[in-house]
Order: structure tokens, then sequence, then C-alpha cells
């Protein structure tokens, strides 16, 4: 057998197993035909072992294609690790292995004598292979997966992986990929492989994995794969794969020696062929068949014709480039960006032995700037691709090295700006130790890298390491290379709109603006803006810090609860901050001095971090103090992981919220000191004495403090105890707090939505998950608030196991969520990912309520489905902006529940299409499409039933002439998704233009059609969405 080690051997080990499995097969053949009685296995299995001979020859037909087209480069350019090639070897032995032990059966079943007496031995001798030769046919159905996987293995790295172009037609084979690897997986467990078969198969299966996770994220990266990019997005991706591959193009001409002409080198047509089809000379070739129109040329002169028109597209390419690289120098992205194009569309037109010999340009500093262009012009999801492509090449010299440096710093920058810091610290940290090397450590550029690695550890939380970071840039040169990053900023370009927000649903959430500010002794301070989005650095100028607010002033500005920043606190904090007492907050009209003393504590309130000093010079004092500015975009906090308030924090929301503590125990966990409240709970539990409260968990949960929440559900108070106040009804209508509490401080206490003098009762997750303690809650709810209350029965709804069955607004907490009058219309969230952390906790909170009520599992599923159910309903009514909330939690919805039986029905298309909804109808038509198509939603008051598609249409056509626009959309999205538009449907007679309501006046419906809608409307545009 050949070691197939690449994809010589592998072709040349696939048809030698073809051969050999041909020729068993067709002894096997003989076989059946000799034997009288034969059992169905025997009969069938002659037609496996020639179909596994077949699919081998389809294998070896691929990759020989595979050898032709890559000139026998075929293991470095598909496989570098030869592991493709390897697995089609370990395929190969696992099925010469079963062939070989079925030939073996055969030669001692069969008999070349054909008496009467040697038939009856030969078929008693095959009853007994009955068993084995079962054993071997499923082993064999088991290589022909194999061999077809290989198959479309092979397609996909020749097509799309190597030259790295991602089309629609990837998806398709990633899903049928996929699909067969989930077969081969069930044969493998059923199949009785053992040995160096079952290693061959989970071997490519492995493969198989690998090579679909990296077409998967070759799709995702192209727009291609992005179903919310619309055809302008993937237009601008499709050309930053297209100019990828023209750049591999000409790096392998230039790396070739070869100096004759191919059979296989053609080029495009240009308007000088007179026949408009490529021409190529050869000297086997016709003078006459050249399309030139004159008989007497002889070869040579037609070679003398062609090497004109090549110089001519030449001069033009190189032309292009110059342009290009003007544009460049000044900072033209856009303009660099299409001359480059040009440029690349000139050359790629030229034959491959003339670019060889030319030789017209540095395909690496072409790769870079085309990259820097991306990063100005393009997406960030395609930019980062584009920096990847040129940090994976190998540089020739010390300016292709400077080169590599810039894409990383840029890279570093364009990770901040996705919210992936860790991968920004790491590029960032292979940017210092090559620059350290090539140019030194006191070189501009290396102390630009070291100011943006300061600044992920800043966004990192940890401001130590960045100080330490800091010290090392000289302070004469921090300034100045400061207004180099504002003058050069990585910009967010306008057209990064969904194909960002999709990806960045798997990235950490987005990362609010910081401020940055160095203070001296003179008085003076310097800004330094950094910010995620739209700059990564922006240097403000030099302003006076005597009109800087005070933090307490900033912190007592009327904004939501929700908004205070809290700054992380370590156990050595709290331990040195045991004995302070705790704070009032000062009055608005106080406005203390804005520096920190960096010999006081490690920290400020309100979410003000402070370094401590960085090499002042003349002696004096440097601060640096990193404070989060509010902005729109970022006024929700998402779920936090382990930050703490301070001391001031604490009291300012004791404050707004009317609460005080009446405890040693409570005005312990108000002030922040954690440890001493831990020793009141201990010196209870030691004396014996029960004195935990209600109030004690709450204020626990309040401030986050998961070791005083941990130590008093160890004390046995359940999670679920109810706090009861009237104190919050007077801070409700505060004048100054109205807007400031969260919504489980408020929400419930509106008039009219709980009944006069009636007490708020709620629990501590509900206030844990409103400040978004994330930690906490998971405490929580893994104690799992048990148990069943009247009044939160009343207020928030019984668990599924008790007497709830109508899962309404005003019963099911998480319903609530998507109410206008609640939460949602309280809070209006901008961020999907806020929205659906809180949905998430608090179905996670009640499911595990359940579990703990004793509900039964398969009522539990059932109101499980019914609140999904309901979910999408109302999410699908969501208000269109901000833009893509409703879509990215629709798709959460259907990802996280199994609610098809439900959308099958039809109503979720019409509640989609009456809430003016085109951009989820591609979601809610993932499964079961036909049937939703087709269903016609039924109003039995009216006897009406109408299609999704009928219902927009009519919507579109009875729409106003002002914004018909959203109709329109769901009649394309509906259309696209294979909608009929000559479905007969019953529609309410007002629902229909004039023209097609028929003369019959009396009647309350009419039956149409959608077309008949649409041409009795007038609207061609609602003509032209139907007759495509």
């Amino acid at each position: 057998m050949i070691d197939p080690v690449n994809a010589l051997g592998a072709a040349s080990a696939c048809i030698h197993f073809a051969k050999f499995a041909w020729s068993v097969g067709d002894a096997l053949y003989k076989l059946v035909s000799d034997t009288r009685y034969i059992n169905e296995t025997v009969a069938s299995l002659a037609r496996e072992v020639k179909g596994l001979g077949d699919a081998c020859n389809l294998v070896h037909q691929e990759l020989d294609d595979v050898l032709r087209t890559s000139s026998g480069g075929a293991n470095e350019q598909y496989d570098k690790g030869e592991r493709l090639w390897r697995s089609v070897g370990s395929a190969i032995g696992a099925c010469e292995e079963t062939v070989k032990q079925l030939q073996r059966i055969v030669d001692d079943v069969k008999q070349e004598h054909e008496g009467f007496l040697r038939q009856a031995g030969r078929q008693i001798r095959l009853n007994t292979h009955n068993e084995e030769m079962e054993a071997i046919r499923k082993r064999i159905s088991t290589h022909t997966q194999s061999m077809g996987m290989i198959l479309q293995m092979v397609n996909i790295k020749v097509a799309h992986l190597a030259p790295h172009h991602a089309t629609k037609d990837l998806a398709l084979k990633l899903d049928a990929l996929e699909a067969t690897i989930q077969k081969l997986q069930d044969s493998l467990r059923t199949g009785g492989q053992q040995g160096f078969q079952a290693d061959a198969g989970l071997d490519i299966v492995g493969c198989a994995v690998e090579i679909k996770q990296r077409g998967t994220t070759l799709f995702e990266a192209s727009v291609a794969g992005s179903v919310v990019g619309g055809p302008e997005l993937a237009q601008r991706n499709l050309r930053v794969a297209e100019w990828t591959s023209d750049i591999e193009l000409l790096r392998r001409d230039k790396g070739s020696t070869s100096s004759a002409p191919s059979d296989s080198d053609t080029y495009s047509p240009t308007i000088f062929s007179r026949d408009g089809a490529a021409t190529l000379t050869t000297l086997a070739t016709s003078p006459s068949s050249q399309g030139f129109g004159c008989d007497d040329c002889t070869v040579k002169e037609l070679e003398v014709i062609e090497d004109h028109e090549d110089e001519f597209s030449l001069d033009f390419a190189l032309e292009a480039l110059t342009a290009g690289n003007q544009a460049f120098d000044e900072q033209k992205w856009a303009e660099a960006e299409s001359c480059y194009m040009e440029a690349l569309a000139d050359l790629r037109r030229l034959p491959a032995q003339f670019r060889a010999q030319r030789d017209v340009c540095d395909t690496f500093e072409l790769q870079y700037k085309l990259a820097i262009c991306a990063c100005h012009t393009k997406e960030p999801i395609v930019a980062r691709d584009a920096l990847i492509g040129v940090l994976g090449q190998a540089p020739a010299s010390d300016e292709h090295r400077r080169w590599v440096c810039n894409a990383g710093t840029m890279l570093s920058k364009l990770y901040i700006q996705l919210g992936a810091l860790e991968a920004a610290r790491s590029s960032c940290e292979s940017v210092l130790r090559e620059l350290s090397k090539l140019v030194g450590k006191e070189h501009d550029s290396y102390y630009e890298s070291l100011i943006v690695l300061a600044r992920i550890w800043i966004l990192m939380g940890n401001p130590t390491r960045a100080r330490i970071y800091l010290r090392k840039v000289p302070e004469a040169r921090r300034g100045l290379i400061l207004e180099e990053l504002e003058a050069s900023p990585l910009p967010s370009p306008q057209a990064a709109t969904s194909a960002v927000s999709e990806e960045s649903l798997t990235l950490s959430p987005r990362l609010p603006a910081y401020q940055v500010r160095r203070q001296n002794t003179d008085g003076v301070a310097m800004e330094a803006i950094t910010t995620c989005t739209p700059n990564v650095f922006r240097a403000d100028s030099v302003r006076d810090i005597a009109h800087t607010p005070s933090i307490l002033d900033t912190a007592l500005e009327p904004r939501r609860l929700s908004e205070i920043q809290q700054s992380p606190r370590s156990r050595d904090a709290r331990l040195s901050r045991v004995d302070q007492p705790p704070r009032k907050p000062s009055v608005p009209d106080a406005a203390p001095d804005r520096s920190v003393d960096t010999g006081s504590a490690p920290y400020t309130s309100l979410g003000d971090i402070v370094l401590p000093a960085v090499h002042a010079p003349h002696g004096g004092t440097d601060k640096i103090i990193v404070r989060q500015e509010r902005s729109h975009s970022n006024r929700h906090l998402p779920f936090s992981s382990r930050q703490r308030m301070d001391t001031a924090t604490r009291q300012l929301l004791l404050d707004r919220l009317h609460w005080q503590p009446r405890s040693n125990l409570e005005t312990a966990i108000c002030a922040g000191r954690v440890d001493e409240a831990l020793s009141i709970i201990n010196n209870w539990t030691a004396a014996g004495e029960a004195k935990v409260a209600a109030s004690h968990l709450h204020f626990a949960a309040l401030f986050g403090d998961d070791d005083v929440v941990i130590a008093l559900l160890r004390q046995g108070v359940p999670a679920n105890m109810v706090r009861t106040t009237s104190e919050l009804e007077n801070t409700v209508h505060h004048p100054r707090f109205s807007n400031e509490l969260p919504m489980f401080f408020r929400h419930h206490l509106e008039p009219g939505y709980v009944g006069s003098g009636c007490l708020y009762n709620y629990l501590p997750l509900h206030i844990a998950s409103e400040m978004r303690w994330h930690s906490t809650v998971r405490l929580l709810t893994t104690d799992g608030p048990g148990g069943s209350d009247p009044t939160y029965d009343r207020q928030f709804g019984a668990s599924p196991g008790e007497r709830q069955h109508e899962l309404t607004w005003n019963y099911h907490p998480v319903l609530r969520l998507f109410d206008k009058r609640g939460w949602f219309g309280i809070h209006s969230p901008r961020d999907p990912q806020e929205f659906i952390a809180v949905i998430d906790t608090i179905m996670a909170w009640w499911t595990t309520s359940c579990a703990s009520d004793g509900c039964k599992p398969k009522v539990l599923e059932q109101q499980v489905r019914e609140v999904s159910e309901q979910m999408l309903k109302a999410a699908v009514l969501l208000p269109a902006k901000p833009r893509n909330l409703r879509k990215a939690v629709v798709e959460y919805i259907i990802q996280r529940s199994d609610n098809s039986a439900s959308r099958a029905s039809g109503e979720i298309l019409h509640l989609a299409v009456s809430g003016n909804a085109p951009e989820v109808i591609p979601l809610l038509l993932r499964k079961q499409r036909s049937e939703q198509l087709n269903a016609k939603w039924l109003d039995r008051d009216t006897d009406v039933a109408q299609d999704a598609l009928c219902y927009a249409v009519s919507r579109a056509a009875m729409a106003d002439s002002g914004a018909p626009e959203y109709a329109l959309d769901c009649v394309h999205a509906l259309m696209t998704a294979g909608g009929n538009p000559l479905s007969v449907n019953k529609v309410r007679r007002d629902n229909v233009p004039p023209r097609a309501r028929g003369r019959n006046v009396l009647a309350y419906r009419v039956v149409t059609t959608p077309c008949k809608i649409a041409e009795a409307s007038g609207r061609q545009d609602l003509v032209d969405a139907l007759s495509r």
C-alpha cells in the first residue's frame, strides 16, 4: 500500500484500492450467481463493494484534478499540515482491511467444480459466515460514507479554503458536510469498528470538523455569509476576497521559475480582441484562427502584437499603482483603494508568464496598503481579516517587518473597537517584542504600542500594569504621541452596521467611552479621551482643571441608578477601610478638588480609577484618573462580574431609595465593611442566636456582596424572603428621583398598577438582577426562591405547578419585560445584549422556582413552551428602533426554545407583517417554511382566512402613500422565501382596494389572490414585487 503523504500518494492509493474493490465485487457477484439459496445480505454486499470502489474512483478523479491544476504543489497549497492526505490514507487502509477480510471469505466459500455435493458444501460454508458478512456490510457502509465525506472536504479545500474565496455555495457545502459528519459519527458508534478502523474513522471526523470550522470562519468573515449585510455590504466584502486572491496569484507568479508558456495559460479578453474570446499563442496554433483578421501573419508577428497589448495593459496598471501610492501617502484611503483595485484588475488580465517576467510590484507592500485602506473604508470584521492576512505573510526585509508591526498595532486598536480585549493584548504584546528587536526601545512606534497596551490594561481593569507600561514612555514624548494618535485615528465606517452587530453578539459587551486625565501640580490637566467608537484614540485640547466638575457633582446629577459606575474593589481595599465610617454625600453645590491623592485609598468613588504617579519631572506629582464618560449608547451597564461600590456610592443609593440600616449587620453591609459583617454573622452562629432578618439579604443583594449572601444563605435564610415597606411610595413621586429608581423599585408602584394602600413586596433576586450583579443572581438562583407567597403570586404570577394557566402581561415576569408600560418603556434598552441578559436571568430564576415548588417536568416543559411562544409574539411586536434590537431578541428566542409548532400556524408571520418587521421574517422561516407560508390565519368572528403574503399585500395596497415601505419590504421578504402570489384567500372587504371588492356591496368578505389585490391597487412597485 502506498503511504499517501501528499496528494499524489493519496490519488494513487485511491485508484489502487478502487481496482481491488472492483475485483472483489466481481468475485462476490459470481459467488452470488452460482449459489441457489443466497442471503439478502450477501446479495446486496456485492453492490455495496462495487459502490465503495466507485466512491474511491471519484476521490481519485478529484485529487487528479488538484494535481493537474496545482502543478504538483498540492501538498503545500491545499494541505500544509498534510492532515487531509493522511486522513485519505487512513480511510483507504481501513477500507482495504475490510475488503481483504471479505476476500478471504469469498476464497474460502467458492469452489472451481460445480458438482451437486460441492454446491451443497458451499451453501453450508456460506451460511456459517452470515454474521461476519453482516458486520462487514456495516463497515463497508461506513467506509462509503467516509469516502463521500473526503470528497466533500477536498472540494471545500480546493474551491474555497485554498483561494480564500467565500460564496453562497460554501454555506450549502458546509451544511452538507455537517450532516455527513453526523451520519458518520452515528455509523461509527453502531458499526462495530475496532482498532485501526476506529482510529481511522475518528481521524477523518476530526479532519472534517477542522475543515468545517475553517470554512465557517471564512464564510462568516465574508458578507456572503451575512444574512443582514445586504447587497452593498456583500459586494464590499467580496471585493476584499477578490483582491486577496489576486495578490496570492501575483505572489505565485513571482515565485514561479517556469519560462515556457503552458497549455493552460489564459487571460481575459480586452476590447482590442477582434473575436471577443481569450487568445493564446503557441507554436501549434494556426495563425488564421487567432481572430486578428490577417491571414498572412506569422507566429512571430502575432507574438509581437500580444506583447504590445500586454505592455499597454501593464502601463495602465503601473500608472494606477503610482496614483494609489500618492493617494495613500495623502491618506485618501477610498481613492487609494480604488486605484489599487484597478491596478489588480489590469494585472489579472495579463498572462502569468508575462507577470512573472516583469515583477511589476511588491506584493507584500500592496497587500499591506490595501489592508490599511480596509481599516478606514471597510467594516471592522473585514478589516480584521485583511490585517490578519498581512500578519500571516513572511517578511523578506526590515521594511516588511515594520509594515507587519504597524499592521499589528492597527489590529490591536481594531480589537479594542470590537471589544476583544484579550486578543488586543496578545497582538499588542507581540508587536512590542518585534519592535524592540527591530527599532529598539526608544522609537516612537515602540512608545505608541506601549500607550495602546496601557490603554488595553486599563479597559481590562488592571490600572497598575497600565501605570508600569506608561512609565516606559518619557514625559516629553507622551504628548506628541497622543497628538499623532489623534491625527491618525482608527475610524468606524458609516457602513459598519448590521454585519458588525451580528458578530458582536459573540464578543464581549461593547465598551463604554473612557477619559484619561493627567494632572500636574501646576493646575493644568491634559485629557486624552480613549473610546471604543467611533475612534480608538482622540486627544483633546488642554483645559483648566478648575472648570471640571467634581466626582460628587457627577454622581448627584439626575440620571438612572443603573448608570452609576462601580469601581473595582479588592479584598485588601476592604480591609484597609474597615474602620472608616460611612460618608454622607455632599450637596451638589460643593465642588471639592478633582484631584485624588495617590497615597490614599487605591480607588475613588463612582468608577474613577486612580493610577499612581508616573514619573513627574521637577519633583511634581503626576496622577492619572480614568473616568467613564456617559453616552446615550451606553446608558445601561452590562451584567457585572465582580465590581463593587464604594462607601459614598452605597450611601447615595440608600438615600435615593430612602432605606436606612436598622442593625449593626445592616450598617456594616451599607458601609462596605464586608469582613465586619461576616464577623457579626459568625458571632451569631457561635452564640446560637437567630438574629437574621429579611432585610439583611436584601441589603447584601442590593450591593452585590456575595460573601455576605453566601453566609446568610448558610444561616438558613430563604432566597424568597419578602421585604415589605411603604417608604418607597414617597420616593416614587419625588420630583428629583422619580426617573432614577430601578425597574423593580417603581414599575409596580405606578398609579393603578397596585391597589391603593397595598404594600410592595419584592425579592432579593429582583434587586440583584436589576443592579446587574450577575454572580449574586447566580447564587440566589441556585438556592432557588421556593414556596408561594400570596402577595408574590398576585404581583408576579405563581409557578406552573400552581393554579396559573393563563400567561398574560399581568402574571409572568418575563412577559412583563416586553410591556411598554413596564421595564421596556422605562429603560428603553439600546443594546440587545442587555435585554437578552435580563430575559435570560429572569427565565433562569423562574424555572428554578418552578423546580423547587415540585413542578412536574412535563408540566414545566409545557409552560416554558407557552412562555417562549408568548415571548416570541412580544418580541416580533417590539419597536423597530433601536436598530437590530428586535431582530437580535427574536433570534435569541428562536434559538433558545423549540416553538416551531406555534410558528407553523402562521400567526407569528401575521404578527411580523402587522408589526412592520420584515427583518425577522427570514428568521421565522428557517424551519417549516412551506407550512408557515401556506398557513391561513383564521378569524373565527369574521370568517376571514388569509396567508401572510396576502395579508402583507393588502396592507401595502391600503397603506398611506407617505409610509408604505415597511409593508412592501414584508412583501419582498415573503416572496424571497417562496410565497405564492396566486393563493386563494378570504379577505375582509374593507381591506382591499375598491377595484377588487366586487359588485356585491353587501358581502362582508371577498375571495381574491395577492396578484389581484396588487393589480387593483395601481401600485407598479407592488406588482413588480409579486412578478419577481
